[in-house]
């Protein structure tokens, strides 16, 4: 019993990493609780990828969707304060399809850090918008 139990106990504190605190602060921020978007990758096709900020409110995070805890397994992150610039629309509209493209185009925003540049199409204009407005926010721009 002792060992089933103890294995139990496991599981649970697997299936919730974030502390209650945690957990309070994301419910109170649609950012932190994170959105999904078409992630656009350098020589490769674009992927699916949960974005969020992060708890602190210090970075910009992703993972791929389908990870057992989305907000954990973090794929890659651009810290808030790396952040110089956002525009509208993508650097690389090479692999867009034609289909649609101006409505693509017009979902799309990217973000130039230090050391990387992260292209991502939200799901609608709105959501854009809202994500755009809350990084220049955060980043003072």
């Amino acid at each position: 019993m002792i060992g089933r139990s103890s294995t139990k106990s496991q599981t649970l504190e697997e299936s919730s990493p974030l502390t209650e605190d945690q957990i309070a602060v994301i419910m109170k921020d649609p950012f932190k609780i994170g959105t999904f978007f078409l992630k656009y990758r350098q020589f490769r096709d674009p992927a699916i990828r949960f974005v969020w900020v992060s708890v602190e409110g210090d970075r910009l995070c992703w993972s791929k969707p389908g990870e057992k805890h989305l907000r954990t397994e973090v794929r890659g992150f651009v810290r808030i304060s790396d952040i110089k610039r956002i525009k509208d629309g993508l650097d690389r509209t090479r692999g867009l399809p034609k289909e649609n493209k101006e409505l693509r185009l017009a979902c799309s925003f990217t973000v130039y850090a230090s050391d990387k540049t992260i292209e991502l199409e939200a799901p609608t204009e709105k959501v854009k918008k809202d994500w755009v407005n809350h990084l220049c926010t955060l980043v003072n721009i």
